[in-house]
């Protein structure tokens, strides 16, 4: 009842103008006429008007007494309310309070005493002066004259400090002045009411709208959202671009047909009805033309589903694939080529799967090699063709499949059951996404037939060219015995050897007495008596010769070696014939390896270069262009800046501080622009005194993968500049260091000084809320496998002590084996969210759950909401008013002039209370008591009406029943 006075009092009171009684004119005419029959009828039109002003005047008399009997009982129930523990006023959070026209307290509820500490009987009588300090005083006591002044209520923000009573906060105050039956002052009545939290939340609302705008915009790929019927709600920048429009402005609020020519928006619209039907994401890649080129697009676009449900709309992200089909493209020419040369090439080819051992291709040369047709060779394992035991086939494929290996010689049977010697130069290559096993078989059985042609001659002729040499295993092998040839062979006298001053090492060349010492520990150690090896000794001139050794180990019992006995054939011309022809199988090897690239090979010493000719097609040229070539070919096209620190990388690798010489260098196009490549070389050949002499090297094209590094450089410099000035905060989690760094001020966010929060993830764990902590544990255990990006809530704490609530949203960053390697994610502060969401369940209770009803208009007061009780009270169902007028409920009794005065108090007060004749669906009239307020935004522009009303028919009917 007291609230119901209360928003009697606060009711705008509309007062009428009335004109006096029309009879002036005719009395003046009754003076001026003498006609007598004038003047009777003046006298009776003087009658008529005095009797019909007499009624105005006795129903406005009546009015008036209404009025004033209605204001002093709406006086008294105010004060009443305020001076006793109403429970309406007792539980409203709302400071009210009642002052006389000079500033003194008359009543206030009890949350006004509360924050005072004082009893209700202390404030009664005081001022603002008596209960507050100066300055808040002298502010309270100007609004209180504004508000008289003005003669309505007025409103003002200000902040209220009690520092005795630990209170601060921002109050949003509004006061009305109040009148007696006289027309006189009665005072003043304030409401005032804490908005801090509200203007707090609404300002970090206002600046996360800004930082996710930012975000969004800062996405490298185009982004947009949809409503339901298709229009854009929201795009980037990336799509504005796309689009070709000024600003998004030019986007937003219009569909696809608007935007995109018209067979591509009938295309996009298709998939957003699918995705809206279906209520399931759609990937699809498809080509845009911009700029008269065809660029391709991969798109994903997934349906917006409110919490209750509801289709709100799409979300779509798009980008631009172009470069990576380019260079799928690239990938399936480069596979057509190896094909074509594996077809084709004149050795046996053969492609092993690394782990069962099993044949999956092979070329016509192995058909035409093996005599199998090739339906039955490809599916036979290689142990079948292979002599040696099954299981020392796989120990070597093993360590050929893991690098360990990539020669070999071995004996196989041919589909004729005839056995072939062959040497096998295998290696690991990408074949389809796998990687599989490249073996070049090569026929040697003519050759291992002269081998031991040679052998037999060897042991014919050992009193003749060959040199025999006894080792002890000891030490440098020192040597204990030689041959009596020795001095015309080597030209060392056989003391010379015998003596202790030089051992087997020391004739050894030092580029091959690694290779010689590894070699045969490695053959002691499996247990082999004999075996071979090719090197150069140092004869008693100082020069070098290659000698075929052939060593027998003497054992005694126990399996010991005793002694290593030698037998050393000269082989000088023989090895330079097969340097020779080494050189034109390393050639060969070089080109298989540099397939699709240019290849080189240079002459250290005297600058002589060979090119092949896709080397010149890189940059544009014929090779018979660039005719005669030399260093100098390369010199020209190098970019002037690369070729300074090309040198510092060649003279590395001459220094051996580097096993290869790589480098990334421009050159320059026969067009004028420049050409990234990738410049890959080794020395394979030094000269007697160890300098460098044949280089061989290949050129590979990167100019898009090296555009690709300067764009993802710059995407990775926007990615910071957005979340150093983002709200939310980006990190990249490293799983194999356990590496967490963050990419904007983390530790400012939550109060904390720079750095307290980088680290680890066990650091980061230590600040996760007690009861979160194991769950986000899990979770980061999960993260080493997972493959799929994965969301997570947990509270934070603040450095206030306080927790914050955090979102985290992260995807994997997957390595070559399909594993992730690390995480990138963004974390986002949703405690303002969560809060906003519990406070909007609860408006929602009270929304539904409340006695009156409730309707909520748009702007054209259209009805978009209505409560149970509206239901209840009027009959209607909501979806028989939803989208129609209130006018709807209308009885008819109340004219335009009505509701023209009620419109005209909402555009002027933004509210109107009062009470109306309405019709229910079933026929019968009833009056309502309705409150009207009208919703703005921050500009000012109302956004929706929200009308609260309860049939006062059946309140008054109570009432008289009660009494």
């Amino acid at each position: 009842m007291a609230q119901r006075s209360i928003h009697r009092l606060t009711r705008p009171v509309t007062t009428g103008r009335y004109a006096s009684p029309a009879f002036a004119p005719a009395l003046w005419l009754a003076l001026a006429t003498s006609d007598a029959v004038a003047a009777d009828a003046l006298v009776r039109q003087l009658g008529l008007g005095l009797g019909f002003a007499m009624l105005l005047v006795a129903l406005l008399t009546a009015a008036l007494l209404q009025r004033n009997r209605q204001m002093k009982t709406n006086a008294r129930a105010l004060h009443l309310a305020l001076a006793q523990d109403d429970p309406v006023l007792s539980a409203l959070p709302d400071l009210v309070t009642l002052k006389d026209a000079d500033g003194r307290y008359q009543s206030c509820n009890d949350a006004f005493t509360a924050l005072l500490g004082r009893q209700r009987t202390d404030i009664i009588g005081k001022t603002d002066f008596d209960l507050f300090d100066t300055q808040v005083a002298r502010r309270w006591r100007a609004s209180h004259r504004g508000a008289i002044e003005a003669g309505r209520a007025i409103e003002d923000e200000s902040w209220l400090s009690l520092p005795d009573q630990g209170f601060t906060a921002l109050l949003l105050t509004t006061r009305k002045p109040l009148y007696d039956e006289n027309g006189q002052l009665m005072g003043v009545l304030s409401i005032a009411r804490d908005v801090t939290e509200l203007r707090i939340a609404e300002d970090r609302a206002r600046k996360q709208a800004t930082y996710q705008r930012a975000l969004l915009d800062n996405f490298p790929h185009l982004a947009w959202m949809k409503d339901a019927d298709g229009r854009y709600l929201a795009v980037n920048q990336a799509f504005v671009d796309a689009a070709g429009r000024r600003d998004a402005n030019d986007i937003v609020d219009k569909n696809d047909l608007d935007v995109w020519p018209h067979d591509l928006a009938e295309a996009y619209r298709a998939d957003d009805r699918t995705v809206m039907r279906t209520r399931r994401n759609k990937e699809v890649e498809e080509a845009v033309r911009q700029g008269g080129e065809l660029v391709w697009f991969e798109t994903y676009k997934a349906p917006v589903i409110s919490d209750n449900g509801e289709l709100l709309g799409t979300v779509g992200f798009a980008r631009d694939v172009s470069e990576r089909r380019r260079m799928e493209q690239a990938i399936r020419d480069s596979e057509r080529r190896f094909r074509e040369f594996f077809q084709r090439h004149s050795a046996a080819m053969l492609v092993i799967d690394p782990g069962s051992g099993r044949i999956v291709d092979v070329n016509e040369a192995a058909i035409a090699f093996y005599g199998y047709p090739r339906t039955e060779l490809v599916g036979m394992r290689i142990e079948q063709l292979n002599t040696l035991p099954p299981e020392e086939v796989e120990t070597l494929r093993l360590q050929a499949s893991e690098g360990e290996r990539n020669y070999f010689e071995f004996r196989h049977r041919l589909a004729s059951g005839e056995v072939r010697d062959v040497e096998v130069y295998s290696s690991i290559i990408e074949q389809n996404g796998q990687r599989v096993l490249l073996s070049v078989v090569h026929d040697i059985t003519e050759r291992k037939r002269s081998q031991e042609v040679l052998e037999r001659e060897h042991d014919l002729f050992a009193a003749g060219p060959v040199v025999v040499l006894t080792l002890s295993p000891a030490g440098k092998w020192p040597i204990s015995e030689v041959s009596e040839n020795c001095a015309s062979v080597l030209g060392y006298r056989s003391e010379e050897l015998t003596g202790g001053g030089i051992t087997g090492l020391d004739l050894v060349h030092p580029d091959d007495r690694d290779r010689v010492v590894g070699e045969a520990s490695t053959y002691l150690e499996q247990g082999r008596n004999r075996f071979e090896q090719s090197l150069r000794l140092r004869l008693r001139d100082g020069s070098h010769g290659w000698f075929h050794v052939f060593t027998q180990v003497v054992r005694n019992a126990q399996q010991d070696v005793e002694a290593i006995r030698s037998y050393l054939v000269d082989q000088t011309s023989i090895k330079e014939l097969e340097i020779t022809l080494a050189d034109e199988r390393r050639r060969l090897s070089y080109v298989i390896e540099g397939m699709g690239v240019g290849t080189w090979e240079w002459n250290i010493q005297t600058g002589e270069t060979r090119f092949n000719e896709r080397w010149a097609e890189l940059i544009g040229y014929r090779l018979s262009e660039l005719q005669p070539v030399s260093i100098e070919t390369w010199l020209r096209a190098a970019h002037p800046e690369d070729l300074k620190r090309s040198e510092v990388e060649l003279r590395r690798h001459f220094a051996g501080e580097s096993d290869q010489y790589v480098f990334e260098a421009r050159m320059r196009h026969k067009d004028g622009h420049w050409v990234w490549v990738l410049d890959r070389g080794r020395v394979f050949e030094w000269t007697e005194d160890g300098r460098p002499l044949w280089m061989y090297g290949t050129h590979q094209d990167i100019t898009e993968r090296k555009l690709a590094e300067i764009k993802t450089r710059e995407n990775e410099q926007r990615l910071r500049a957005a979340a150093v000035n983002a709200y939310d905060v980006l990190y990249e989690w490293d799983l194999a260091s356990d590496r967490l760094d963050w990419f904007g001020d983390v530790d400012h966010l939550l109060g904390y000084s720079r750095g307290t929060l980088s680290g680890s993830s066990g650091a980061w764990l230590a600040y996760v809320h007690p009861e979160d902590r194991e769950h986000l544990r899990v979770a980061a255990d999960n993260r080493a496998t997972a493959t799929t990006p994965c969301e997570c809530e947990y509270r934070i704490q603040h450095a206030d002590g306080s927790y914050r609530e955090w979102q985290d949203k992260a995807v994997p960053v997957l390595g070559a084996d399909g594993q992730p390697d690390k995480w990138v994610g963004v974390c986002s502060d949703v405690t303002l969210r969560k809060e906003a969401e519990r406070r909007l369940q609860l408006a929602a209770s009270v929304f539904d759950n409340a006695h009156e009803g409730i309707i909520i208009a748009d702007r054209n007061v259209r009805i978009v909401d209505v409560n149970a009780a509206f239901i209840e009270i009027t009959g209607y169902q909501r979806d028989e008013a939803l989208g129609r007028n209130p006018s709807f409920l209308s009885a008819g009794h109340h004219d335009k002039g009505f509701y023209g005065a009620m419109w005209q108090a909402l555009q002027r007060d933004g509210h109107w209370r009062g009470e109306v004749v309405n019709r229910r669906k079933d026929g019968t009239e009833w009056r309502e008591s309705l409150a009207i307020t009208a919703v703005t935004d921050d500009s000012g522009a109302v956004v929706h009406y929200v009308g609260m009303f309860f049939d006062a028919s059946a309140c008054e009917g109570r009432r008289r029943a009660q009494h």
